[in-house]
């Protein structure tokens, strides 16, 4: 009676249990009985069941795990094994964790399998890995922004004055030519013979180029520091119409050198509409796009491989195309190359996340991402991007004769200001080298038109300039226009996304500030 009552007491357990139970002969690990619960899991019936094993239920890529519960069952009499995948009849496949013991029943040995269902933590779980994962890479990225800003505040203060300098000096090159053009007309030559003798022609032609180089190389070197600091997150994504010609150059500025060594780079780019996108996040697009382009050609051919970048326009949507020759991307893999942390690089290229946020930024804009192989062998990735609207055309006012002003310049680097002040000849300059002597030359003399005002300086700095003229002079306050070489604290970045005055970035090119000094004076 009371082993009748134990095996009715077992068999209710076996069929209520919530988890899928299958005893199994531990030999042949054909399956002897299997719950209710196993059949609702697994979409076989008992009778289907009954002709299958164990192993039958987990696909090829498990089988290690398999076998490692095969051998605690051997060895100890006692297997389990957590995110193990199995398949139910349909072909799905499900996270499942499994536990197993052997018993003895009559000198034959079994083992029971208790196997729960835990896909909904496993994903959960995933899920929760690729976004910390996500949040550690743009942290990684926010981070270069970070140093690349403190790097561009150091880099642009000096690289203003040397800019401002080669623009006079350029000046002062083309009145000596202009001077001596003046001078061999006059017909005199003795004249003529002393500038043929020290090659006075040659000489200023040679230094109006080398000033036209340096001029270039400073602007260079800023816009690399610039491009940099796309990849800075502080800022909300803030969508713009962008000029694909622009975004495209940033990015290959960025990764020039990692292309020059494996393949050509062909940037056939037409004129196309303004895109609507945030300008530093879409170049992060395109140069996470290129450099996997480019790691998927190896370095030293590249005489025999191309990178190349089209545009196209169909109806609302522009499209940039970036097409290599590369060793391509299999057919099964086209669409997990977007899903986080799958990757066809080696572990020192990357951890299979560039795609992933490319495409997440990339949707933000409401546009998309399509992968495609090529004919001739590569793989071809198309951003498609919505068409910016075109602004409305305003009549342009009438020319007006500007006003020569005076002008107030403050900021800390003393060769600066004096490269300001070669600058502005044909206007009243006055310096100070801090924001406290600034505020005391306007607590006297208030009679400027333009405040200059560099942002960071030690003491006294723009921002206290500012809060000042707000609180006790705001004619004065609305007379400012800031320069910055880069606002690498939160405190400044926070200041000038709110700021209602004019911000100029450094270095400033000379028909720019005197351009916006003119339309101010003349207000």
């Amino acid at each position: 009676m009371h082993r009748w009552a134990d095996a009715e007491r077992w068999r209710a357990l076996f069929e209520t249990a919530g988890d899928a139970i299958v005893v199994c002969d531990l030999e042949t690990a054909e399956m002897v009985e299997a719950n209710s619960a196993t059949c609702a899991m697994l979409g076989y019936t008992r009778e289907e069941l009954g002709n299958m094993t164990g192993r039958m239920l987990s696909p090829a890529s498990e089988d290690e795990k398999v076998a490692l519960i095969s051998k605690g069952l051997n060895e100890k009499g006692y297997g389990s094994c957590d995110q193990m995948k199995m398949i139910r009849k349909d072909g799905s496949t499900f996270w499942c964790d499994t536990r197993c013991w052997v018993y003895d029943v009559d000198g034959r040995k079994f083992y029971l399998a208790i196997i729960r269902d835990v896909t909904e933590r496993v994903e959960s779980s995933r899920a929760l890995a690729e976004a910390q994962a996500m949040l550690l890479h743009s942290s990684k990225l926010a981070s270069i922004g970070q140093l690349a800003a403190g790097v561009a505040h150091e880099i642009n203060n000096p690289a203003a004055f040397v800019l401002a300098n080669v623009h006079v000096m350029s000046d002062l090159v083309e009145r000596c030519r202009d001077a001596m053009r003046a001078m061999r007309g006059q017909g005199d030559v003795g004249v003529d013979r002393v500038l043929d003798q020290y090659g006075v022609d040659h000489s200023l032609t040679q230094c109006a180029e080398m000033l036209a180089d340096n001029r270039e190389g400073v602007r260079r070197i800023c816009k690399i520091v610039a491009d940099l600091r796309v990849f800075s997150q502080e800022d909300p994504t803030n969508l713009i119409a962008v000029d694909l010609h622009d975004i495209v150059d940033a990015a290959c500025t960025l990764v020039g050198n990692e292309i020059r060594h494996r393949a050509h780079l062909v940037k056939a780019i037409s004129k196309v509409p303004r895109v609507t996108a945030d300008r530093g996040q879409l170049i992060q697009v395109v140069t996470n796009l290129l450099m996997n382009a480019a790691q998927a050609i190896e370095p030293g051919s590249a005489d025999d491989n191309t990178i190349e970048l089209t545009t196209d326009v169909e109806g609302d949507e522009v499209s940039l195309t970036i097409a290599d020759t590369g060793c391509g991307v299999p057919n099964q893999d086209h669409e997990r190359v977007f899903e986080p942390f799958f990757t066809t690089k080696s572990k020192s290229e990357g951890v299979g996340l560039g795609l992933a946020l490319s495409l997440q930024i990339v949707r933000q804009f409401g546009g998309g991402i399509e992968l495609r192989d090529r004919q001739e062998g590569g793989t071809k990735v198309t951003v498609k991007l919505k068409r910016a609207e075109t602004p409305k055309r305003t009549s342009p006012a009438p020319p007006q004769t500007p006003h020569r002003g005076r002008v107030l310049i403050l900021d800390d680097e003393e060769a600066l200001l004096r490269a300001y002040q070669r600058m502005l000849p044909g206007y009243e300059v006055v310096t100070a080298s801090d924001g406290g002597v600034g505020l005391e030359i306007l607590s006297r003399d208030r009679d400027f038109d333009v405040i200059f005002c560099d942002l960071m300086m030690p003491d006294v700095g723009g921002i206290q300039v500012y809060e000042h003229l707000r609180a006790n002079d705001p004619d004065l306050r609305d007379r400012l226009v800031f320069a910055t070489g880069g606002a690498f604290t939160q405190k400044a970045r926070d200041f000038v996304a709110k700021l209602d005055v004019p911000v100029l970035r450094k270095p400033i090119d000379m028909y720019q500030l005197t351009a916006l000094i003119d339309k101010m004076a003349d207000h």
